[in-house]
Parts: C-alpha cells; structure tokens; sequence
C-alpha cells in the first residue's frame, strides 16, 4: 500500500496505483493463506514470488500486448519478470536476517 501511495502523483492512474499494489500483494499472501498464517518458513515467501512471477505476465498480457511479440520476446518476459520476482524477495529476506542480526525488533 505504501508504495502504491508514493507512485500516486508520478504514475498517471492516482489513486488506482493503490488498488494495483494491493491486489499484487495478494498473490504474494497466498501461500500463507493455504497454512492460515500459521507457518512463517522462508521457503514460503519464495512461493508467493514465483505465483506473482507467473501469473503477473498472465493478467497483463493486454496491457503489454503479449500477443504482439514473438515468442523469444514473450518468454523473456516470463523469465524476467520471474526472476525479478524472486530476486527481490531474496534481497527482501537478506535484509530482513541482517536486521534481526542486528538486534532489530528484537524484543527484550
């Protein structure tokens, strides 16, 4: 949502930017639903990254006009945008154990 927030003035969809970054962060949040947040593994997180990476090519395949490449173009698109999916959420969990390391949110 925060970031949605920050992109509103920039990004020429207003406050949609928020609904878009919402509904995103969903599909990251589905596989702690199946273990009903019980379950807090990082293997977790990197299954959120890879539905995200899959699916968000799917759903905006219009708006890029996918069609309209061929299909060299179409599965680097697949494999950039997985990559980058993944890449991010490994760079999000090495900051997160660097932090806790550092006695971040521990509580006392």
């Amino acid at each position: 949502m925060l970031a949605g927030l920050v992109i509103v003035p920039f990004s020429g969809y207003g406050f949609g930017s928020v609904a878009t970054n919402l509904w995103w962060a969903a599909f990251t949040e589905l596989p702690f639903l199946f273990v009903m947040w019980r379950y807090w593994g990082t293997w977790l997180h990197y299954v959120g990254a890879v539905v995200v990476g899959v699916v968000y090519p799917l759903l905006a395949w219009a708006s890029f006009d996918l069609g309209g490449f061929t299909l060299p173009v179409q599965l680097l698109f697949f494999a950039i945008t997985l990559a980058s999916c993944v890449a991010a959420t490994a760079l999000g969990i090495l900051i997160a154990d660097r932090l806790r390391a550092a006695g971040v949110g521990r509580s006392r």
